[in-house]
């Protein structure tokens, strides 16, 4: 009995604390720099003219992010990719690029590594979304000068595909369903709320979230979410190469995520997504001027705070 006099307390603390309505958002310091380790593992699965090309990727990067100002609940940040590397197997062979592999014959590396370093500025408000990013670009100037001695037309085909998978809206759209997961009013344990945020790293599309607080301590709260992806309807003929491509993909994501209940920030975070559809790619010299190649992709995040 003496030792239910504890116990009962203990639980009614525990319940409450789960029950109590908190509004979960960022709470940065200014001057403080805060870091993600990021680890994506991707497989996709094509057929194209009936046969079977797997590609398993695995991507990997160092973000940090440089908090200098704060204005009207806008946080004016500095983001610097540290570390990047990828490793892609293909039915033919196997390719590992990692900017800290530098050498004067592995140009994917070279690439890696001059984006390495250098910072580009984002404002982020206090629910986790992108409002704007600028000094992006200049990031790529030093990248493109190791495409100088070819062709102009070939040069801006490269910088199509880099832009399409790294540039400011691919950021954008990658950070934020990680960090625009915030309700806009105080929630309790098991509340629901929803968020629309934008997919725009290669392809264009919407993704439409239902996100839930699922639970409350003294030092964190844990965030899931169930995600719809759907591509643009006008999402036509992207250049990749000298071929123009579409999609027509959707699909699912689903996530959880842990975030520090002092400063919003994401301690943790799993992100799944499996995506199927078609892909088109336009060329005269293919037959009917067109390609359609059945595609699905599945993709599993994982975010870290050092």
């Amino acid at each position: 009995m003496k030792l239910l006099r504890y116990i009962i307390p203990a639980v009614l603390f525990i319940v409450s604390c789960n029950n109590e309505a908190i509004k979960p958002q960022l709470n940065l310091e200014t001057g403080q720099i805060y870091y993600h380790n990021l680890i994506s593992e991707a497989s996709i699965e094509q057929k194209i003219m009936g046969q079977d090309m797997g590609v398993n990727m695995t991507s990997s990067a160092k973000m940090s992010y440089h908090v200098l100002d704060k204005k009207d609940d806008v946080y004016e940040i500095d983001v610097t990719y540290e570390k990047m590397a990828i490793k892609m197997s293909f039915p033919f062979g196997d390719m590992e690029v990692s900017s800290e592999s530098y050498n004067e014959y592995d140009i994917f590396s070279q690439i890696l590594s001059k984006m390495t370093g250098r910072s580009f500025s984002i404002s982020m408000s206090k629910n986790g979304k992108i409002s704007s990013i600028t000094g992006f670009e200049s990031i790529f100037s030093d990248v493109f000068d190791l495409f100088s001695e070819m062709p102009e037309e070939e040069i801006n085909q490269i910088k199509d595909q880099i832009l399409q998978s790294f540039g400011d809206e691919a950021f954008k759209g990658n950070i934020e369903m990680v960090t625009a997961i915030f309700p806009d009013k105080d929630v309790s344990r098991r509340d629901k709320w929803t968020i629309d945020t934008r997919l725009e790293a290669l392809m264009g599309g919407d993704i439409h979230s239902l996100y839930q607080l699922k639970r409350i301590t003294d030092s964190y709260y844990i965030i899931s979410g169930r995600s719809h992806i759907v591509t643009d309807d006008d999402n036509a003929h992207l250049p990749l190469g000298r071929m123009p491509i579409s999609y027509d993909m959707q699909g699912s994501m689903t996530s959880e995520v842990k975030l520090d209940r002092e400063t919003g920030w994401v301690i943790e975070s799993s992100i799944i997504q499996n995506l199927s559809g078609t892909t088109t790619m336009k060329d005269s010299s293919l037959p009917q001027g067109e390609l359609s190649i059945p595609m699905s992709i599945k993709s599993e995040t994982t975010i870290t705070s050092p």
